[in-house]
């Protein structure tokens, strides 16, 4: 399944367009969204359940006191609700008036609150938004601690749209950050829900459909195709002879309007993969499925690609055998190693189908040739090392390259490390984007000079920018692995923590370098695929053998279950 993912500025475009625009009035909205809200919590609480329900001064905190009449009046009277600030908007205030009507007590201290000594069988979080941009300070952030301490009986935990204290476009946690046990979104789910270290403060997410939410038309409204940036999408003119003679249709002025907000023209552009890619009925998966049947039933060897993995170095030899028996499994017709020769003999044991060439103080400029002129996809950097031999390998790698790359770990720190952003780029060029970054954090940190803590802050948009800046294919890899060409964006749910051991990148490499065989039309499909793929198959070894059991070699033996799922 996949999710269309929005940030902040899209999700107050489409509020703004629905008001101002569709004319619906924001209390409408408010009331809908809280209705959702309202039906969402019933399904898991009696109305003898004690509620502590949060608000601020803003809208969200309109959504939760919404949500508190809703279930007051609903019979769940045993609640009692805190709402902080003073500069409240005018939907905060009337839903104020509507809870003073009914008799109910609001408190303005947290003091207050503790004093009733209650065990709070649900808190409902609705102190902070989308609109969230600033560090929590004062009594929020007092209150947001109080409340991620609560336990013995801990309290069930909801936040509204989103977990108050964490960014809705890049994950990024503002000092602090309620810890949910669910979040109900309101329309479209937000960015920051679902990579960095949103997840772990989101817990189970529910959407509900609240507004306007059919990216499609909002695309057509704005005059932007599919996978369109902003900067070239082009507003429609109205045409009028004079300016007394100007007039529009409903549809012109909603697309002369919607083009005010051009963050609008993206809605699509970044989304949440769950499970197998391959399960999906969407278009995107119709054209994986479809790719990957074209295998030709009457081949031979040579007809269903070849790839070389320049990979190992001495005593470094598991790398290239992992890279290369995943490559091997995925079905490619032929796998061949360039490698150090200290590990010619196990790769041989290893897997006596691979084709070896071998180094031993340097790689020869013929015998690499030779090796790229061989194959129809490279893989590049596990095992490598860093040493002079490694270095000048992995720079006439980058010059000569002409064929789908996939480049990973010490290539990666070697690129890094010696400025070699200038034979990045000029090859990718070459290859109109057909080359794979896969980094790490760390690696990732090494890469751009950005620390690992503000990546994780903002993986999507790191990892965009310089897909963007070297146009490449960047594959971010962390819990939730993001997958950009820098107009697209993937953000791979799959997998789990048994993945975190030694190899399992190599394992991604040569599942990469299968997926890159079938010659995909889209190449940023083809890598989500590979991703995707690679995670399905650490989740069915993990359902197998659990995550503490799990080696990287695991993975390779669910590969195949996991392409046949199709």
């Amino acid at each position: 399944m996949k999710i269309e993912l929005i940030d902040s500025n899209q999700a107050a475009a489409i509020d703004k367009y629905t008001i101002d625009i569709l004319k619906v009035p924001s209390l409408l909205l408010m009331e809908e969204a809280a209705k959702t809200a309202f039906n969402e919590i019933i399904k898991d609480f009696k109305e003898k359940d004690k509620f502590f329900i949060t608000a601020a001064a803003g809208n969200n905190g309109a959504d939760a006191l919404a949500v508190a009449r809703m279930l007051y009046l609903a019979g769940y009277t045993n609640l009692d609700i805190l709402l902080l600030g003073s500069k409240f908007t005018k939907q905060n205030e009337t839903q104020q008036e509507m809870l003073k009507a009914l008799g109910l007590t609001i408190y303005k201290d947290l003091e207050e609150i503790k004093n009733l000594n209650k065990d709070y069988d649900c808190i409902i979080d609705g102190l902070f938004g989308v609109g969230l941009k600033r560090d929590i300070e004062g009594k929020y952030k007092e209150l947001i601690d109080y409340i991620n301490s609560l336990s013995e009986p801990k309290p069930y935990v909801i936040a509204l749209d989103l977990p108050s204290g964490l960014d809705a476009s890049t994950s990024k946690i503002y000092g602090t950050c309620i810890k949910a046990d669910k979040t109900i979104c309101f329309g479209y789910e937000k960015i920051g829900l679902y990579c960095g270290k949103g997840p772990s403060y989101a817990g189970e997410i529910v959407s509900t459909p609240i507004g306007l939410n059919d990216s499609q038309k909002l695309k057509r409204i704005a005059g932007a195709k599919e996978g369109q940036s902003p900067k070239d999408a082009k507003t429609p003119a109205v045409d009028a002879k004079s300016p007394k003679d100007a007039k529009t249709s409903a549809v012109d002025a909603h697309t002369l309007a919607i083009n005010e907000f051009s963050c609008l023209q993206t809605i699509g552009n970044i989304k949440a993969v769950f499970g197998n890619i391959l399960k999906d009925r969407d278009s995107e998966s119709e054209e994986i499925r479809k790719t990957l049947d074209s295998r030709v039933k009457a081949g031979n060897k040579g007809s269903y690609g070849k790839a070389t993995i320049i990979a190992g170095s001495s005593g470094i030899g598991g790398a290239v055998i992992l890279s290369a028996k995943t490559a091997a499994r995925m079905g490619l017709g032929m796998v061949k190693a360039l490698t150090h020769f200290s590990n010619r003999e196990a790769l041989l044991t290893s897997l006596p189908e691979c084709l070896i060439d071998v180094y031993e103080n340097e790689c020869p400029i013929d015998t690499l040739k030779a090796a790229l002129d061989f194959a129809d996809i490279v893989v590049l950097g596990p095992g490598l090392s860093m040493n002079e031999a490694a270095t000048k390998l992995c720079k006439d790698t980058l010059e000569l390259i002409n064929k789908p790359i996939i480049i990973d770990a010490d290539a990666l720190n070697i690129i890094a490390r010696d400025n070699l952003f200038d034979c990045l780029r000029a090859a990718a060029d070459r290859l109109e984007g057909r080359i794979v970054l896969t980094p790490h954090l760390k690696e990732m940190e090494r890469l751009t000079g950005i620390a690992v803590k503000d990546i994780k802050a903002d993986p999507v948009g790191v990892a965009m920018e310089f897909s963007s800046k070297y146009h490449v294919i960047c594959c971010l890899k962390d819990a939730k692995t993001v997958v950009t060409d820098a107009k697209r964006a993937y953000i791979n749910q799959a997998g789990n923590d048994g993945m975190a051991t030694a190899g399992s990148g190599d394992v991604l490499t040569g599942v990469l370098a299968g997926i890159f065989s079938y010659k995909f039309s889209d190449p940023l499909l083809a890598a989500i695929t590979g991703v995707n793929i690679h995670a399905v198959a650490g989740d069915m070894a993990a359902k197998n053998l659990s995550e503490e059991m799990m080696l990287s070699g695991d993975i390779i033996k669910y590969v195949d279950e996991a392409l046949k799922e199709r």
